[in-house]
C-alpha cells in the first residue's frame, strides 16, 4: 500500500504532486531523468529506498516490489496528464483563487524557486521581475497588433475586444520590491516571517564613542511555523495516521523504546515527535584572522510523524532560530529559544491551540530526540564543549 494515496505521491525534486504512482513516475521521466540532480525516492510503505538513476529503480521495485506495477517508459512519454493540473505545496486552498491570483501565485512559486534554490538575491530578483514583465508586455503587443491585422484582413470590423489582451492582468504586478514580494507569500503561501529576538545592550567603541549596542538574533515563531507545517494535508496525513514497524528492526525513532516508554506518546501516538538539532557554522575562512568573529549558531526541527524517507528532505527541516555563536555563549540559547520551549511545555501539559483551515485543535508533543556532533550536543547538556 501507497503511503500518499490519499493526499497524492510529491516529487523530490519540485512542488508537484502526483494523484497515483502512474501520474508520478510520467512526471519524473518527462520532466527530470535528464536532471543532473535526479533522484527518485520509493513510496512503497516502510521503504526507505532512493536511487539517481531511473533503471536501477525499476530494477529495485521489480525485485523488491512485485505487486507495485512501474508502467514501461514508452507508456509514461506518452502518457497524456492535461486533465489533472498537477498540485502545489505551497497552498491548498489555491483552488479558491481567481484566475489572476491563480496566475500570480504560480508566479511567486516561480519566484520563490529562483531565490531558494538558485540563491539569487533580492536585486536579482527585482532586475528578473521587471526584465520579465517588461518581455511578457512587448509580446503582448506584438500578437495584439497581429490578431487585430489579421481581423481586418478578415472583414471584422469590431475588434474592441482585442483591447482587452492588454496588460492589465500583468502577473507580475505586486512583486517588483520585495516587500510586495513578502506580502503575497504571507498571504497566500503561508510565509512565517522572521522575528527579532533581543539579549540585551552592551558597550561598543564607535567612532570613538562609547555606545550602547543590541546584541540580538532571529527565530522563526514555533507556533506560526508549526500550524504552516500541518497545514499541508500530505504531513496531517503522516500525524493522524502514525507509522509503525512490525520487524524486529528498528526502523525508525518511534521504533524505539523513548517512544514505547513515554505515557504521552503511548496515550496519544499522533502527538508531534519533534527531533531538533543544533550545529554551528563558520561564515568566513576558518584559516584566516577573523575565525570565530561571524561564526553563527543556527538551531533546526523536524518532526518524527512524518516518514525517515521525506522528512530528510530539506523541505521538511524547518529553522527554528539564528544568532551568532558569541552572542548564544554570553546570553544562553534560553534567550533564543524562550518561544520554543514556551510552546514546547504547552504541548506537553494539556496541548497547544492552533486554528487549522478554520477548526480549532488541540496539539500534543514532544521531544523525541536532539541529534548533535560532539561540541553542540556538549553545549546543550551544560557540559564544557572541548578544546
Amino acid at each position: 500500500m501507497l503511503m500518499d494515496q490519499v493526499f497524492g505521491i510529491p516529487c523530490s525534486l519540485c512542488v508537484y504532486v502526483g494523484r497515483t504512482q502512474f501520474e508520478l513516475c510520467s512526471h519524473i521521466v518527462k520532466t527530470h531523468r535528464n536532471d543532473p540532480n535526479f533522484i527518485v525516492h520509493c513510496s512503497v510503505e516502510n521503504c526507505a529506498y532512493s536511487t539517481k538513476n531511473w533503471a536501477t529503480f525499476r530494477k529495485h521495485v521489480n525485485r523488491q516490489h512485485p505487486n507495485t506495477n512501474i508502467p514501461s517508459d514508452e507508456h509514461l512519454l506518452h502518457y497524456d496528464n492535461d486533465d489533472d493540473e498537477p498540485m502545489l505545496l505551497e497552498n491548498q486552498d489555491a483552488h479558491n483563487l481567481s484566475d489572476l491570483e491563480k496566475q500570480k501565485y504560480s508566479t511567486a512559486v516561480y519566484l520563490l524557486k529562483l531565490e531558494t534554490e538558485h540563491k539569487l538575491s533580492q536585486r536579482a530578483l527585482n532586475d528578473v521581475v521587471t526584465g520579465t514583465s517588461m518581455c511578457l508586455s512587448q509580446t503582448m503587443s506584438t500578437y495584439r497588433f497581429k490578431i487585430e491585422k489579421e481581423l481586418e484582413q478578415q472583414g471584422i470590423v469590431d475588434i474592441g475586444f482585442v483591447q482587452h489582451l492588454s496588460n492589465d492582468d500583468d502577473i507580475f504586478q505586486g512583486f517588483e520590491t520585495t516587500y510586495l514580494r513578502h506580502t503575497f507569500f504571507s498571504q497566500y503561501c503561508k510565509y512565517v516571517a522572521p522575528e527579532k529576538v533581543l539579549f540585551g545592550m552592551k558597550e561598543k567603541r564607535i567612532k570613538g564613542h562609547m555606545r550602547q549596542v543590541e546584541q540580538y538574533g532571529y527565530i522563526v515563531p514555533f507556533k506560526s511555523s508549526i500550524k504552516a507545517l500541518l497545514d499541508m494535508p500530505e504531513v496531517q496525513h503522516f500525524v493522524r495516521n502514525p507509522h509503525f514497524s512490525n520487524s524486529e528492526m528498528l526502523l525508525d525513532v518511534c521504533d524505539g523504546l523513548r517512544f514505547k516508554n513515554s505515557p504521552l506518546f503511548q496515550r496519544n501516538p499522533s502527538a508531534l515527535q519533534i527531533i531538533v538539532s543544533h550545529d554551528d557554522l563558520e561564515l568566513m575562512n576558518p584559516l584566516g584572522a577573523h575565525i570565530k568573529k561571524h561564526k553563527m549558531s543556527m538551531f533546526y526541527y523536524t518532526i518524527a510523524n512524518i516518514p525517515p524517507q521525506h522528512r530528510s528532505r530539506l523541505s521538511f527541516i524547518q529553522l527554528l532560530g539564528v544568532a551568532k555563536t558569541s552572542k548564544i555563549r554570553e546570553f544562553g540559547a534560553k534567550f533564543l529559544l524562550h518561544d520554543f520551549i514556551t510552546c514546547l511545555n504547552e504541548m506537553r501539559n494539556g496541548g497547544m491551540r492552533l486554528s487549522l483551515n478554520g477548526v480549532d485543535i488541540v496539539i500534543e508533543g514532544d521531544i523525541m530526540m536532539c541529534p548533535c556532533d560532539t561540541l553542540a550536543a556538549q553545549y546543550l547538556a551544560g557540559f564544557k564543549e572541548g578544546a
